[in-house]
């Protein structure tokens, strides 16, 4: 998975492959890859991240050190 902090409670996801299948030639077109990586941008999901409980993050940490 491939996220970004916004600053704001939120991270946005986005859909980066774990491996490139694509050939050789593809991926030396810079056609394609700005087509590829655009579908990246197009297809990312923005996320609010829950609160956290300040006692648990410190019980947490405790077991943790």
């Amino acid at each position: 998975m491939t996220y970004a902090s916004n600053g704001d409670g939120t991270v946005t996801i986005y859909p980066v492959p774990s491996h490139w299948q694509q050939s050789a030639d593809e991926l030396n077109s810079e056609e394609f890859m700005t087509q590829f990586t655009q579908g990246i941008l197009d297809h990312a999901e923005t996320v609010t991240l829950p609160d956290g409980d300040p006692d648990m993050i410190r019980q947490i940490l405790a077991v943790l050190k």
